[in-house]
């Protein structure tokens, strides 16, 4: 099975403080390492891995069940982590995601067709300054009409974590406006939420899974 959810969360021994979320502070650097994987990626044959930080107890390092697998980095030092700028605890998040993926990498016979993915995503992640605005295909459209193209991104930073961004460009391509989709601030990845858009007159909307509207945007001359 392919790779294709990497999260990492606080242990239910570990301390951080209760108002700092720690997910919210790792959600971007996790989503965009995950970008930077190549599709059809293994790693152990999980779908799913997550690196939980802090203390262990009784569980395990590392177990698979049922297409997931979870790591344990028992020396995470969130004293650090929360006492440090912003840049600090990204390239910290990165450096533990990192260390932990090669270490499954190890139980699983260390191939360099799985090791190396693992180092040149860490780069690219470090490259990227830790954020990208991600072009959306699915939801991003053009009224015929009136020639205005919506154009959606995600937003993976430090500042909101994920976000979802539209963009409004006239016909000579010009940026016209913007909205935000979603909450400016979030560590929830929103690629399932969204199932289609479309323009009805001048009027974009993004519709749910569950084909309710959840947002719309009237054009200009719409």
């Amino acid at each position: 099975m392919r790779l294709t959810t990497v999260t990492m969360m606080a242990s239910e021994a570990a301390t951080p403080p209760a108002n700092k979320g720690f997910r919210a502070l790792t959600h971007h650097v996790t989503e965009l390492f995950t970008h930077f994987l190549p599709k059809g990626y293994t790693l152990d044959g999980s779908g799913r891995v997550t690196v939980t930080c802090g203390p262990r107890g009784s569980e395990p390092q590392y177990m698979q069940a049922l297409g997931t697998s979870n790591f344990f980095a028992e020396n995470f030092d969130f004293k650090r982590f929360y006492g440090s700028s912003g840049e600090a605890r990204d390239q910290m998040t990165l450096e533990t995601l990192k260390a932990s993926l090669l270490s499954i990498a190890r139980m699983h016979g260390d191939s360099p067709a799985v090791v190396e993915p693992i180092v040149e995503a860490a780069r690219k992640v470090s490259d990227s300054g830790f954020q990208l605005m991600l072009p959306v295909k699915k939801i991003s459209k053009t009224c015929r009409e009136r020639k205005f193209r919506i154009q959606v991104s995600r937003c993976l930073n430090r500042d909101s974590g994920e976000a979802w961004l539209a963009e409004l460009f006239d016909p000579a391509g010009s940026k016209r406006d913007e909205k935000w989709v979603t909450d400016r601030t979030g560590s929830l990845d929103m690629r399932e939420h969204f199932r289609e858009a479309q323009f009805e007159g001048g009027t974009y909307k993004v519709f749910d899974r569950f084909d309710k509207v959840i947002f719309e945007w009237r054009t200009p001359e719409g």
